[in-house]
């Protein structure tokens, strides 16, 4: 419904528009991967911006004969994140937007819980001053639930496992199961697993084993993700008006 607003109005008098709007971004790790470093990736993306950031990849897919294993580290991980003022050098992550966005993600959190989803950490405000709210990861989540389905925007995490002979079109095919399409992850040390994922993706960009940030990269989402690019050449392009000239001489 937002998106259609928007878009309407900037149809109004011919504005030309782009909207870069929510995600709910899939990672995938796959066994053979370097599961330390996905861990720990994992957990820094979601907790920056106090995960109130859209391209974070909120939901993660496991390999089942690494479930467990990435699941303690990632546990380990978040549990050692120190929440705090920004201004304080030994703080990780700050606190959320409002106390109401706040209130919403431990409604989510709970109601996951109720659908059979294991809080392995976190899950609830911090007390005290400040819309703080701890690193949580939500395991085992039904596909069909509020945390899976929904952009939390908050420190949370919801993750499953997938078969260990699953083909790469079957995890796909769950990975895209989500009206958005802005970011998707993998990670693995097969190159031509990761290409076949790269393929498969329905996202507006996809990040394998953790490649950076990079600004000449154009950015935005498929489906309710939003369209049209930022930064890169098609960034420019779209403040960019076309002169066609045809001289006869």
């Amino acid at each position: 419904m937002g998106r259609s607003i928007m878009a309407n109005a900037a149809r109004s008098n011919l504005k030309r528009v782009i909207l870069e709007l929510g995600g709910k971004s899939p990672v995938v790790v796959f066994a053979d991967a370097d599961i330390p470093k996905a861990a720990a990736a994992v957990a820094a993306e979601i907790t920056f911006k106090s995960g109130q950031y859209c391209a974070a990849g909120s939901r993660v897919f496991v390999q089942r004969s690494v479930y467990d294993v990435f699941l303690e580290m990632l546990r380990k991980v978040m549990a050692d994140v120190r929440t705090g003022a920004g201004y304080l050098r030994d703080s990780d992550m700050g606190p959320m937007i409002s106390q109401r966005q706040r209130g919403r993600a431990e409604e989510i959190i709970r109601d996951g819980a109720r659908q059979g989803g294991v809080v392995l950490c976190g899950g609830h405000a911090k007390p005290g001053a400040g819309y703080f709210f701890e690193p949580t990861i939500l395991a085992d989540v039904d596909p069909e639930t509020r945390p899976w389905r929904e952009e939390i925007f908050a420190p949370v995490l919801a993750v499953t496992s997938f078969p260990d002979d699953a083909p790469l079109e079957d995890i796909a095919a769950r990975a895209n199961d989500s009206c958005y399409g802005l970011s998707a992850k993998v990670w693995s040390r097969d190159l031509q697993r990761v290409l076949g994922m790269i393929a498969l993706f329905e996202a507006g960009q996809v990040i394998a084993n953790g490649g950076g940030g990079e600004a000449t990269l154009p950015f935005g989402g498929v489906k309710l993700s939003g369209y049209g690019r930022e930064d890169g050449f098609e960034g420019v392009a779209a403040y960019t008006e076309i002169k066609s000239v045809r001289l006869g001489y």
